[in-house]
């Protein structure tokens, strides 16, 4: 399992408005923002001619700046989003304590808790707040209901009886995606009239004026439709791949995915899905607008880097805010194999190490050479010995992770799979390791106890050192860093790299991969497995069959077997 880490604390956007506290009119109902900057995330709103927005560049602080770009300045260290501006009062979850809810005034004084409930989709309408309510999961009628408390956080109501993904706000009604069936439901502010509106499969949704918009998640379309406020004509309004899109006056901005790459543009299109235009390049994953003025997070899924950017639509005014980035093991102490690492509650030996990138197919009717597993990275196995110090038992899913160094100081984090290894006669051997299915992601340690363990993963690079982070369980912020070596490595060719000699040794020629054999020649013990290709040198009518063994990488001439009438055979090493 991989999680990856934000670079910052939450993929949002920020929201920017021309004068006045940032409203959005739904339908006669006056809310704190507009339902699409909310869909976004949120992170903007104004107050005359300041903007208020999370500054990514900033340790995602609050910060304000003029429409002209001066007067930057610090107006609270929280990291806040949601925002919704009523009046002279902000309100806002605090990403740095929990998405609590907390108000504050416009210069960031009286600052105030509302509620201490973990919040998302908040919306601030006629004196109430909505809100999702991901306090406790353990409680199913409540985690993820929509709830509304008063400004000053009492009067709690429970709303929804469905769990929500995300919420919009238009008259009295409240719609809301199911998070869990992914169709779109609405219902009465008060609590009442709760119904399906859609049987659409959508990934998120925006309500402008009567009309709605949507994502289609049906196989992953990710295309923009729109339909009645009831659920009625359902009508496409592109075929572009969305990511992340906001529907504001007469235009809907987006972000389209380019072909089958990870690169994005920035485009738009009218409210019927006409005049579809690029507006940039830039790759944006949430999108706020308001008139002529645009705010959106963009990432760059090379290297997972963020880029907030500011400006008018015709491009003016720009300014961009680029997180500084710092790796996380440059803070943590590391250590080398071998050493006693004490974490928060286990002390870690790695003995030894084994990388390669094949496994060895273990099922009794399958065992000739073609079944085996190949990989083009490696399968990378770590021997542990740990003792908990702890009087409570424990699982290790989440306190042990491969750590891999990204582009601009962020860094995923891998989960191995465990198996105890305690018990294992040639657990000291270093190639050893126990067939895949034998590894689990959750292994519990017992109260005071010392286990000899292993830990297994695929990683898609073979660099070194493989850095194993101790965790607390609770997050991806490694407590200490311990630098492994291998200390064996086998390798055999890949399909990837036998296509590469292939294609090196036959560089003017048209290379094409065909099928994987198992074949023994007259004197051999064990099958052997190669790799097919067929190579059609320029101007040549009929192509010559080719294979490369596995093992070696050695490129042998194709013949034909009357024990293999349906394709070449390996004949003879190509001198």
């Amino acid at each position: 399992m991989k999680t990856k880490m934000a670079i910052l604390s939450s993929l949002l956007a920020a929201v920017l408005f021309w004068t006045g506290c940032t409203k959005g009119v739904s339908n006669d109902v006056v809310l704190g923002n507009t339902n699409a900057n909310i869909s976004n995330g949120g992170l903007s709103v104004m107050k005359d001619d300041w903007i208020y927005f999370m500054n990514y560049e900033k340790d995602s602080a609050l910060y304000k700046i003029k429409t002209d770009g001066t007067g930057e300045t610090l107006v609270t260290e929280d990291q806040a989003f949601y925002l919704n501006c009523v009046e002279d009062w902000i309100y806002y979850c605090h990403g740095g304590d929990g998405n609590k809810i907390y108000k504050m005034r416009l210069d960031g004084k009286e600052r105030s808790l509302v509620s201490e409930v973990k919040a998302g989709s908040v919306l601030v309408a006629d004196g109430w707040i909505y809100f999702a309510d991901f306090s406790n999961a353990d409680n199913a009628e409540e985690f993820g209901r929509i709830f509304k408390i008063r400004t000053d956080g009492s009067s709690r109501q429970k709303v929804s009886r469905g769990p929500v993904q995300a919420m919009n706000l238009t008259g009295s009604w409240l719609y809301y995606l199911h998070r869990e069936e992914e169709k779109l439901y609405r219902v009465k502010t008060d609590g009442t009239a709760e119904e399906k509106v859609s049987d659409a499969k959508m990934s998120s949704f925006q309500i402008l004026a009567k009309s709605l918009y949507y994502v289609d998640a049906t196989d992953g379309k990710n295309e923009l439709w729109t339909m009645t406020l009831e659920g009625k004509e359902p009508k496409r309004l592109t075929a572009d791949k969305v990511t992340a899109f906001n529907a504001a006056g007469e235009w809907i901005y987006y972000g389209n995915t380019k072909g089958d790459s990870p690169d994005l543009e920035l485009k738009k299109m009218k409210l019927d899905g006409s005049e579809a235009q690029v507006v940039n390049d830039d790759d944006p994953v949430s999108i706020m607008v308001f008139g002529d003025f645009l705010v959106y997070l963009g990432m760059d899924f090379t290297n997972f880097s963020l880029k907030e950017t500011i400006l008018k639509a015709d491009g003016s005014l720009r300014k961009d805010y680029i997180p500084v980035q710092t790796s996380p093991t440059e803070d943590v102490v590391h250590s080398g194999m071998r050493e006693v690492v004490k974490g928060q509650n286990m002390d870690v030996q790695v003995l030894h190490a084994y990388a390669t990138n094949i496994a060895k197919n273990e099922e009794p009717q399958l065992q000739a050479a073609i079944y085996d597993r190949v990989e083009e990275g490696m399968f990378f196995f770590l021997n542990l010995q740990i003792i908990l110090t702890q009087p409570e038992a424990l699982d290790l899913k989440g306190y042990l992770g491969v750590i891999e160094e990204m582009g601009d100081g962020g860094y995923s984090v891998y989960w191995p799979a465990i198996s105890d290894i305690s018990e294992q006669g040639e657990k000291n051997k270093i190639s050893f390791h126990l067939p895949f299915e034998a590894y689990k992601e959750s292994f519990t340690l017992e109260p005071e106890t010392m286990k000899d363990i292993q830990l297994y993963l695929w990683l898609g690079e073979r660099k070194f050192p493989v850095l194993l982070g101790l965790f607390n369980g609770d997050d991806i912020n490694p407590l200490a860093i311990i630098e492994v070596m291998p200390d064996e490595e086998y390798y055999v060719t890949s399909w990837g790299d036998a296509e590469a000699i292939m294609k090196q040794k036959f560089p003017d020629a048209e290379v094409s991969q065909r099928n994987g054999m198992g074949y023994k020649f007259p004197g051999e013990a064990e099958e052997q497995m190669y790799y097919t290709f067929e190579v059609r040198e320029k101007g040549s009518a009929a192509p010559v069959s080719y294979l490369v063994q596995r093992n070696t990488g050695m490129i042998y001439i194709g013949g034909n077997d009357p024990a293999y009438p349906d394709y070449p055979v390996p004949v003879a090493p190509l001198e």
